[in-house]
């Protein structure tokens, strides 16, 4: 059923814990840019944000939206794994494209968005 699938789906490399070893969840939405939940314009995220949340989780800085994925630090390996999250989220995972080409072209997090 729609209503049980995840609206946002990130990733990061590493997670904060508490005293317990449990992941602490709160400010979570804000670390990767997300509406609050309850908030009525949660199915309107800002692309180029979303962007940035992914690209951030895949260099593990902060990237402007302006900024080039290289300057952000995302190297070779990020490239690859950016393109299997991207492609991942696709409703065609499987289809022929050319986001490698892309990826290896530089582009801002806005072009990317």
């Amino acid at each position: 059923a729609a209503a049980r699938r995840p609206q946002y789906i990130c990733t990061a490399p590493a997670l904060t814990v508490g005293p317990t070893g449990k992941p602490l969840r709160a400010g979570l939405a804000e670390k990767f840019r997300l509406p609050a939940i309850g908030d009525r314009d949660a199915g309107d995220v800002d692309p180029v944000a979303a962007a940035a949340a992914v690209v951030d989780a895949v260099a593990g800085s902060v990237a402007g939206p302006d900024q080039r994925l290289s300057a952000a630090g995302v190297d070779s390996l990020g490239l690859w794994i950016l393109a299997r999250r991207l492609r991942a989220r696709r409703a065609d995972p499987g289809a022929d494209d050319d986001l490698g080409a892309f990826l290896r072209r530089d582009p801002t997090v806005r072009e990317l968005a």
